[in-house]
């Protein structure tokens, strides 16, 4: 059983062409049609003018002659099947462009060449039913997932267990489904691929289906698109890449849609290899995943008993640093809340692992990037435990860990947290005035307690009198938060507001913004 996933790139995996810190380009592999033969998912996508259309490349080897899969959809769509040298005249012609890009580059470098009859009794409306060469398909949707899956059941469609909830998403942004059953004749077959054309505002690809299998799968797309929406892909390296010979070189390709001006189109080649627990987070209204989708996947990759799937995610731990203060990558609230939701799921285990693994690694003075990385995960999956506030601040005494330790404490927002920045501030830690500088901001954008703002005054006081007190934006924000919560104007009269503090333990204001 074959099922339709999609293809994401992941921390440039994108593409075999790369550009090298002096501008060249590496050269693309000697092209021997691997592309044709190794098992993986292939397809080609062509979107433009709101319409999309998905040919998908079926490799059957098995032990039944009789096998089927589902394929959703994001509008209804027209099944047909399409001419298989569609596949390999873009593989040869994409390689020909990497070829003489790179040729073209490293000449100007000077670098070296080198079906029920009945009506169903369950909520699914059939849409249509034919047979499209060696395929059975049936075009359905429905209004409920487990209906869903009951009619994928009754009409012989195998669906393993824990599919509904990804159904139910599928149902839920009434995405249509191609239902395709094959008869061959050999246990072995190369069908004709077989493609679908539906609207689509973005180019798709249905990737969540494909989270019911195990393991790690190979990927391979190849998106043609207008120029100005490939120019918006800012990572390709396809815009180094000579099209104006595509269409006399793709002529299959180009007849999947002859109403387009091919002279405009780009060519983009996706390829990764990927576990399904990514797969099963992304958006399917895109090709490439989100911030959100590769963070819950890597976590959840990370804790798998397969070795391979924990060792793939094991190298892509890095990806965590994207989400230290500041940083230009970031996920919605509601994401955020899913992700911390996931960390209850994976439990103690997972937050035991992260902090064994900052503990051992930040004992190293040798910068370790992956050190960094981890301590995000902490606040990040909702790990706000006493333990891991103890791990933090260990580590924060550390000259190369210690800033991404000091963030992470600051992301977790609680008061343990921001009194584990004080101590640090108070030690002699290389990042202590780093430390006040987080404190003093994570107190300006948190409603506190009143008795909360009683030991923050005695850390401001503390932080403001002492023999090397922070300076600019730090000094005046502890200042303003000094006068915010007591309503006093002392000035620097340490000591009148040390009395202050102590002598009027109960009029402190009610939580302040």
């Amino acid at each position: 059983m074959k099922s339709a996933v999609a293809i994401v790139m992941l921390l440039g995996l994108m593409h075999p062409v790369r550009a090298a810190a002096d501008g060249c380009f590496l050269p693309p592999a000697d092209y021997r049609g691997a592309h044709l033969r190794e098992p993986a998912q292939r397809a080609v996508i062509v979107h433009a003018g709101g319409k999309q259309t998905l040919v998908l490349f079926v490799d059957y080897a098995g032990g039944s002659r009789d096998f089927a899969w589902v394929i959703p959809c994001p509008s209804r769509p027209q099944v047909r099947t399409a001419d298989p040298r569609v596949f390999p005249e873009i593989v040869r012609f994409y390689y020909q462009a990497e070829l003489a890009a790179w040729k073209k580059n490293a000449a100007r470098l000077g670098v070296p060449a080198g079906g029920n009859s009945g009506k169903p009794a369950v909520p699914v409306v059939v849409h249509a039913s034919r047979r499209v060469g060696p395929y059975q398909i049936q075009i359905v949707s429905s209004s409920d997932a487990g209906g869903l899956k009951q009619w994928l059941a009754d009409n012989a469609y195998h669906i393993p267990d824990g599919v509904e909830p990804m159904l139910q998403q599928y149902v839920q942004e009434q995405w249509y489904f191609a239902a395709v059953k094959v008869h061959v004749k050999a246990k072995t077959a190369t069908l004709k691929p077989l493609q679908l054309d539906f609207a689509s505002k973005r180019p798709v690809y249905p990737l969540r289906i494909s989270s019911a299998g195990k393991g790690l799968a190979k990927l391979i797309i190849y998106l043609a698109q207008p120029a100005d929406a490939a120019d918006r892909q800012a990572d390709s390296a396809a815009e180094h890449l000579d099209f104006s010979g595509l269409q006399r070189a793709c002529p299959k390709l180009t007849s999947l849609r002859p109403d387009l001006d091919w002279k405009q189109m780009r060519l983009q080649h996706i390829t990764a290899t990927l576990p399904t627990q990514v797969m099963k987070w992304h958006d399917d209204r895109s090709i490439l995943p989100g911030d959100f989708a590769m963070a819950a996947g890597i976590a959840e990759a990370w804790m798998s008993k397969d070795r391979a799937v924990s060792q793939w995610a094991a190298s892509r731990l890095l990806f965590y640093q994207r989400f230290r203060p500041n940083s230009s990558h970031s996920i919605t609230d509601s994401q955020r809340a899913a992700l911390a939701k996931q960390g209850q799921t994976l439990g103690k285990p997972f937050f035991e692992r992260t902090c064994l693994q900052i503990a051992r690694r930040s004992r190293s003075r040798i910068t370790d990037n992956d050190c960094n990385a981890l301590m995000y995960v902490l606040p990040l999956f909702g790990d706000r435990s006493l333990s891991s506030i103890r791990t933090l601040s260990r580590a924060a005494a550390s000259g190369p860990h210690g800033n991404d330790a000091i963030n992470a404490l600051s992301m977790m927002d609680i008061p343990d947290a921001r009194q584990a920045l004080v101590a640090v501030a108070r030690s002699n830690s290389p990042h202590k005035i780093g430390a006040w500088f987080r404190y003093v901001y994570g107190l300006q954008r948190n409603r506190i307690s009143k008795a909360e703002q009683r030991e923050a005054c005695q850390n401001l006081i503390l932080m403001l009198s002492g023999p090397k007190p922070p300076t600019g934006d730090a000094n005046r924000r502890g200042r303003q938060l000094l006068r915010l919560y007591t309503g006093q104007q002392l000035g620097d009269d340490w000591q009148a507001w040390k009395r202050w503090v102590a002598n009027h333990p109960d009029h402190f204001r009610e939580a302040v913004q």
